[in-house]
Formats: structure tokens, sequence, C-alpha cells
């Protein structure tokens, strides 16, 4: 018999990967974890940044290879345990995975089988690893805490496990483990990066419910985290329990059900994410979401949210709601959710609805509970009042700044600027609908105590700093941003030589973006066409270039050190609309001279430099 065949499939080779592999490599874990934990990924730069990490074992790590495709692959690298005042390497490994057109045969579990020994040869006393609690026991790993393993905090969740080579060659009461500096770089990447070098195959970017941990709620807020239920699944089973218990109360025929059975099914769908929340260390609620399966009732929403619930000794403390609102903020499309009609929470979410101005339908389904289809707020809906004569400066900037950052949601986190913020429109949307914690609304025409009243009227007073000043004069010092943001301001000044390359970029940080989002032109003018712009524009003609342009140029300005991508809208004329609609002199101005002929070439352009 051939071992080296998986269930009737073609011949599957393990072997060390070669300088020749590493873009197949790089490709295939891409293909893997693409938009699985984050809209896109970026596990494959961490592929690549492994292979020059000090900590890096290529000698134990493989590749699965079918005919001449790389189809899997295992990585390890050194760790090291903390036990009595010693400091015990021992490894771990990650990524672990298989392509998606090779799933399900098997290639995971040879991977490791057949590496296990080559790390136990060499004298290492095991393995340790975050991972699928359901999964790797089958393997022979058991829970590390059961051996008086902790990581650094304390923890011994039931994802953290451990694989001995000898009986009690990793029991170390009291040991502490320590996971390798490579984990704590992670780095990161535009969805669809442009590489001569590495031409990735273009893949449609897509917001999951399952990326909601690893995007959004990882961090504490308000006192409360989520982890996936798979790190704690006990805690999980017991909360489901509890909550069954307490819907019966309500629809009696849940009184059947099992919850065991109930959760092995939760757990056995691919389609759903399951979430433990948690409050000081202790698990008080849980969540579960999906992505509506073939039949399924809402299986035209782009999400589904199936259960939310908290302990009742842990309510009224507004969890669930926040929870809930956060995950419908977050989604691009439709979302479902049913509640069962006697259930008070029934009310609770429908009047939660209403004040938060979400447009939705109810409808009853074939069991009788109250099914929910909630639609996306539309940026119109969210700030519409913002769009008056009193807050916008031009064309709708907001609009500008969702077009910019939908290209690349992840790229906006950290410490943000938001150069040239006007009147705070941006500031606004920035802190409440991106991952910033911080953001510096700096303007040099706008008083900061004016931009700080509406920051205050609006709800981000803590996440929003407004500063009255030129930045570009070095108001921060270099490397402190994770983006610079600048909508329809950058043109008045960015076209000088150095200011970009000696001012601009220095302030973002290695692996931080500079968004940029200005008006320009379609292509070069005509002479009546540029006639047309001096009357129009008079001295500040010179900021209106195309998109040829400022690619060469922040090419030339970055001089290596970052890569620009520049494209421009399909369509100028939304961005205008709200703009004419305020009545103010200068929109009016704007909209006679392009009707007279300025429309056919001004348009917006569009962007993005990822510092190297």
């Amino acid at each position: 018999m051939d071992n080296n065949k998986i269930n009737g499939h073609q011949t599957i080779e393990i072997r060390r990967e070669t300088e020749q592999d590493y873009f197949a490599t790089e490709a295939m874990v891409r293909r893997a974890f693409w938009n699985k934990y984050r809209p896109g990924c970026d596990e494959h730069l961490m592929v690549r940044a492994m292979r020059s990490h000090p900590d890096f074992l290529p000698e134990f790590s493989r590749v699965a290879v079918c005919g001449d495709r790389i189809v899997g692959l295992i990585n390890y690298f050194k760790c090291k345990v903390l036990y009595e005042g010693k400091e015990i390497t021992v490894p771990s490994f990650g990524p672990l995975c298989a392509d998606h057109a090779y799933k399900n045969r098997g290639i995971g579990r040879r991977l490791i089988t057949e590496t296990l020994p080559l790390l136990k040869a060499a004298g290492y006393p095991g393995v340790i690893i975050f991972g699928e609690p359901d999964y790797y026991p089958k393997l022979g790993f058991v829970r590390a805490g059961s051996l008086g393993l902790t990581d650094m905090e304390g923890n011994a969740w039931d994802a953290f496990l451990a694989y001995e080579f000898e009986p009690g060659s990793l029991r170390m009461p009291g040991g502490k483990f320590v996971e390798s500096t490579l984990c704590e770089a992670f780095p990161h990447e535009e969805p669809n990066p442009s590489e001569p070098d590495r031409p990735f195959e273009k893949l449609p970017v897509a917001v999951r419910p399952c990326q909601w941990t690893y995007d959004n709620a990882t961090e504490e807020k308000n006192g409360y985290r989520l982890m996936y239920a798979v790190e704690n699944p006990r805690a999980f089973d017991f909360l489901f329990a509890r909550y069954i218990d307490e819907l019966s109360r309500y629809d009696e025929s849940l009184t059947r059900h099992n919850p065991a059975a109930m959760v092995r099914e939760l757990r056995a769908d691919p389609n759903k994410a399951t979430y433990i929340i948690v409050k000081h260390g202790a698990p008080v609620g849980l969540l579960v979401t999906s992505v509506p399966g073939s039949g399924d009732e809402a299986d035209d929403c782009t999400a589904y949210l199936e259960e939310i619930w908290i302990l009742p000794e842990n309510r009224g403390q507004g969890i669930a709601k926040d929870i809930f609102l956060r995950f419908l903020r977050q989604q691009s499309g439709d979302t479902g959710f049913c509640v069962i009609p006697s259930n008070p929470a029934a009310e609770m979410w429908r009047g939660l609805l209403k004040k938060e101005s979400y447009s939705f339908t109810e409808n009853r389904s074939d069991e009788g509970l109250i099914f929910f289809r909630v639609l996306p707020r539309t940026l119109s809906d969210k700030y519409g009042r913002f769009f008056t004569a009193n807050y916008m400066m031009g064309p709708n900037a907001l609009l500008l700044l969702d077009a910019l950052v939908k290209q690349d949601p992840a790229a906006v986190h950290g410490n943000v600027m938001d150069l040239g913020c006007g009147e705070g429109l941006t500031t606004v949307y920035l802190a409440k609908e991106t991952a910033a914690e911080k953001v510096y609304a700096v303007d040099l025409w706008i008083p900061a105590t004016e931009n700080m009243k509406r920051f205050r009227e609006n709800g981000i007073a803590d996440k929003a700093v407004p500063i009255h000043a030129d930045a570009l004069d070095r108001t921060f010092p270099d490397d402190f941003f994770d983006a610079l943001v600048s909508i329809d301001a950058y043109h008045y000044f960015g076209t000088a030589d150095g200011v970009f390359g000696e001012k601009t970029l220095p302030l973002v940080r290695q692996g931080g973006t500079v968004l940029l989002a200005v008006p320009g032109l379609a292509r070069e003018m005509t002479q009546e066409e540029n006639a047309l712009m001096t009357e129009w524009a008079d001295d500040e003609a010179y900021m209106f270039r195309t998109a040829e342009w400022w690619q060469a140029h922040l090419e030339k300005e970055s001089a290596g050190k970052a890569s620009v991508s520049v494209v421009t809208v399909p369509d100028p004329e939304p961005f205008w609309k709200d703009w004419y609609s305020t009545g103010h002199e200068y929109a009016l101005r704007d909209r006679e001279f392009l009707e007279r002929g300025l429309g056919r070439v001004i348009t917006f352009i569009l962007m993005t430099v990822k510092k190297n």
C-alpha cells in the first residue's frame, strides 16, 4: 500500500522546502488564510519573515507537495519555558495549513506525525502550541495546564496544548511558556499588494463574522473582551446550557433539546463562529455568529447573529447592547437574527434598532420566531446631518475617506493623524468607523477649541485630540503614527519636492500607511480646459495633477522606503452632490465651472502608501 496516497487521491510527498518553493509556499498560505481572521490576510508574510528569524527551525519544517504543487506547510520555531530559574528550549509550530483544494485529506495530520519524531531525535522534550482543543488531543496532545504549565499571564486555556516525547518530559509545575519574538513582529500588508517579483493572484477581500474577534474585539473594551470558544470549550458548554435553560421558559419546545448535542452541531458547522464573553478573566456570556448557509432563512444576508446572551448576574452593564451594535456596524450587508416573541429581549432589540436609526423588517418564521433583517446604515443615514455648509468645506470628504478606507480597512488603527481635518467630519468617521485608538485632528485654519466642542457633541472626545498647527512643521516625532490620513487637503502643499519624503512619510511607523484623497485630473487638459481651470482656480491650478503624476511623485519621494498605489474614483459625481446641496456660494461656483466643461476632466484620486 502506498502510504503517500490520501483517500485514493494523487500521491502527496512530504519534504523540506527549497528556495525555489518560496513563492509557491507563500501563495498557498495566502489562499489558505484569505479572509479567515481579517479581510485579506498576512500569514504568508509571516512565513516569509520567519525564514530569516533566528528562532526558525527549517531542518524540521516541511511542505506537502502534490505533483509540482505546494499543498501544505508546517513551520517550526523555537520558544522557551522558564522553569526553576532555567530557560528550556521547546519548539512550537505555525502556520500549519493545507491549500483549500486539498483540505480534509489528512495533510495536516501527516505533516505533524512525520515531523514530531525528528524533533524527538534532536533531543527536545516536546512541543507546545496554541491550537484547536477538539483536534490536537486526537494526535496525542494534552492540556499544558495538566502538566503545570501556563502562559506568561498565568493562563492555561484549553487551547494551550503540549506534546511530550517522553512521559513527564514537559511536566514543569509553575513553568511559564514564552513565545518566540517572531510572534510579536507580525507583519501587515494591504489586502492585494503590488509586488512585481511576487505577483499574487487577485482575491476578493471580504468581511466575515468569523473575523470579528481577531479584528475588533480581542482588546478589552468597557471591562470585557471576547475570545474564541475553542480556547475554553468547557466554559462555553456551561454557558450554553444555562442559556438554553433560560430560553426554555419562553419556548417549551427547547426542553426537549440536548444542549450538549446542540453545541456539537455548532462546532461542526463551518459557517458558524462561537465566542465567550470574558469580564475580569471570568466567562460572563456567549456569542454565536454565522455566515448563512444554503437553505437558511437568511441565506441572502451577509451575516447572521445566532445568539447573544449574558449571565443574569452580569446583566445591567450594557455588554450585550454594545456587542450587538458593534457587530451590526461591522457588516456591509443585511444582518439577520431571530428572537422568541415572548422573550423580553425581543422588545429590547427592537427598541435599540429604532434608537440607533436602523432600518429593519420583521417576519414570523415557520417555528413562530420573529426574524429580523437589519439593513446596514449608509453614510448618509449616519452622518447626513453633517452634510451642511457648517461642516462641509468642499466635496464630501467623508465619502472620499470611506472609499479610501474600504480599500484596506485594517490599515487605519492605533495612532492616526487626520491631517487637514477641517471642521472634524473626517475625524468623527475615523473615531467611530475604524480601529483607530487615538485620532490627532490637525488643521492650520480651524481653532482646536471649536473642533473639541464638536468632538464632545459627537461623543468622541476620549478618542480625538484637536490640534491647531501645521503638522509638517515637525509638530510630532518621527515614527509616531500607525496611519496618516489627509482628505481633500494634501494637494494644497504636497506637490512640492521634499514634503512627502522628508516631512510626511517619516511621521509614520514602519509598516504604517499614508492614505491621501485629493481632487485631480482624469487626463491631461486641453488648451480650452486649461484656460477654464485658470479662471476657476487662479493661482491654485498647479494643485490639480493626474494619477500618473502622483504615482511618479510619491515613488520618487519614497525613495524605495514604501509601496505606492494610486487610483482614480470611477464616478466623481457623488462626491460633489452633497456639496452642491449646501447652497454655499463656493459650492455654486464650483458647480458652474464643472458644468461649463471642467467636469469632463476633474476627478478624485485615492492614494495608499505603505511604509516598508
